[in-house]
């Protein structure tokens, strides 16, 4: 399992541990059976920050809940798979350039 998910010393309760409902196993044991999608963002393919995770998802699941983005602001968002026993798949294929408006809105 990926040292990041394994979060007993805060008993689950770290940023990406909450977001991974680690606090329901106290940070003992992987809830996520039938395994999730993480998101994470950076500036650039070079400058992803893979230690926070921005959102999770079913692994089903084909969408993302985000809040708004920071105005006239680039991300590169990536996507990867975690599996039943907790190991995240290192890759880039699943990647999108966003831009959002003054506002903080999506553009098309």
């Amino acid at each position: 399992m990926e040292a990041k998910f394994f979060d007993s010393l805060s008993g689950g309760d770290s940023a990406n541990g909450a977001k991974l409902c680690m606090g329901l196993t106290d940070g003992d044991f992987w809830s996520c059976l039938s395994g999730v999608q993480l998101l994470y963002k950076g500036q650039d393919s070079n400058n992803v920050d893979f230690g926070r995770i921005e959102a999770v998802s079913n692994i089903n699941n084909k969408n993302f809940e985000l809040s708004s983005g920071q105005p006239l602001s680039l991300w590169l968002y990536v996507v990867r798979r975690v599996n039943r026993c907790g190991m995240e798949e290192q890759t880039l294929s699943a990647a999108v350039m966003v831009a959002f408006d003054s506002l903080g809105n999506l553009i098309g």
